[in-house]
């Protein structure tokens, strides 16, 4: 399925190229996995950068 999606995407005469530059990316981005964050980690970082 996500390679059908990729090839209507590029094949679309509707879209320019920069929409179709745009759209792909996305696509791209939306197929990665989500890395895990450690809760502690995150929170020791978002403080640390508000008493920065």
């Amino acid at each position: 399925m996500h390679q059908e999606r990729l090839y209507s995407i590029i094949t679309d005469i509707n879209l320019s190229a920069k929409q179709k530059s745009q759209y792909l990316a996305l696509e791209a981005e939306a197929s990665l996995p989500y890395l895990e964050i450690d809760a502690q980690m995150w929170f020791d970082s978002i403080t640390r950068s508000y008493y920065l």
